[in-house]
């Protein structure tokens, strides 16, 4: 096929990518490999990657305590009348096949307990919005369900449950998540790095960069969405311009910290509490084998127009956090900070509004009409 793909940074990959310090590796927070179909796996597995295979260990924190993940199969960790009040809550739930949005889909699943206790806290710190102003589309196998015998029988027999879930078990390639593009990409003919695209001239199937022009026939459209407009000639109006404007999204601020001392012992930790500023943190030394007594950490804060950072710079972002977790005892409070980075992705989440269905509709029914088709989780603007 006669192809032309056009980069904007200096390499292809995207959010795939790593960077190495002190022989530590960074990604842009935890970025893992899952496996439904064996073969996607053969074909990774083909590129010629060391791919290492792990247990997931992740947990839930609450009232100073690590709850196993998934908190609904883990009740035994709570106090015993948390516990009581939440299975007694799941048993008496509405159980429902429709749903009004996130927070009716949580109720249905776990019970209002559960979803007091964590589905909607950590949902507000996830997505910056109220469960219920969301529409409950984007749950599917990232909130896996349990059934009643899932739920008692860890909580009778005292033990947890962890292997439930699509990420379970995870990959992770040895030398870092940026391997991925990096083999994919070797080889490949016509891929044109350091090159922004500035005008779309969906009209006469042209694309205007800053170094030059180039025709097409179909043009596969991995932007963010909600760019598309900014770049388009001639210029988008009326309900259309309003579809792609209407187009919502969650940031995350990435920081990154790498500390010399003992490793903590999981892979992350979900942090529903106010008392933490990150949503969720990850060992991510955990994934591969990192030099003795290093380790890094990396924390994720969401933003949005409904939520807004801390006024706070880079540095006093960081001592915030790892304040936070030392004091938490997540961290080692003996533990030497080395390095940090802090870097924003942004759009990082797709944010299900009950606009978001009725704009894609419009958008993709333009698309196809333009010999354009969108691809991937920001291009198709999905989780």
């Amino acid at each position: 096929m006669d192809f032309v793909l056009v980069e904007k940074e200096l390499d292809t990959g995207g959010l795939c990518r790593s960077s190495k310090k002190g022989g530590l590796i960074f990604d842009y927070t935890g970025h893992l490999l899952h496996f439904s179909r064996n073969d996607v796996y053969e074909f990774v597995k083909g590129l010629g990657i060391e791919l290492l295979k792990k247990t997931r260990r992740a947990f839930i924190s609450r009232s100073g305590k690590r709850i196993p993940y998934p908190f609904q199969a883990n009740l035994a960790f709570l106090k015993r009348e948390e516990a009581y009040k939440a299975l007694l809550s799941f048993i008496q739930r509405e159980e429902k096949k429709k749903f009004k949005n996130t927070e009716d889909y949580f109720k249905s699943s776990f019970g209002e307990v559960m979803y007091e206790y964590f589905f909607r806290p950590y949902n507000i710190k996830l997505w910056t919005k109220d469960p219920k102003e969301l529409s409950m589309d984007w749950t599917g196998r990232f909130v896996p369900k349990v059934k009643l015998e899932e739920v008692l029988k860890p909580l009778f027999f005292r033990e947890s449950k962890t292997r439930i879930g699509y990420n379970s078990e995870f990959f992770y390639p040895k030398k870092g998540i940026g391997e991925l593009p990096k083999s994919i990409g070797a080889g490949l003919q016509s891929v044109k790095t350091g090159e922004e695209i500035v005008k779309i001239l969906y009209k006469k199937k042209k694309i205007v960069t800053d170094k030059g022009q180039y025709k097409y026939e179909k043009m596969f459209y991995t932007l963010p969405l909600n760019r598309f407009s900014d770049i388009a000639y001639p210029p988008l109006s009326g309900t259309l311009k309003s579809a792609f404007d209407g187009l919502k999204h969650v940031s995350v601020t990435d920081v990154e910290l790498a500390f010399k001392g003992n490793s903590p012992d999981f892979h992350w930790i979900y942090l529903p509490e106010k008392d933490f500023l990150p949503y969720r943190i990850g060992c991510s030394s955990n994934f591969y084998d990192a030099p003795k007594n290093k380790f890094s950490i990396y924390a994720e804060i969401s933003s949005s127009e409904y939520k807004k950072l801390p006024s706070f710079g880079n540095k006093e972002l960081a001592e915030c956090i790892i304040h936070q977790l030392k004091n938490a005892g997540l961290v080692d409070v003996s533990s030497i900070l080395e390095n940090s980075l802090v870097r924003e992705i942004n759009p990082a989440y797709i944010l299900y509004d009950f606009q978001r269905k009725k704009s894609l509709r419009m958008i993709f029914d333009f698309f196809g009409k333009n010999s354009i088709f969108p691809l991937g989780r920001y291009g198709r603007w999905e989780y």
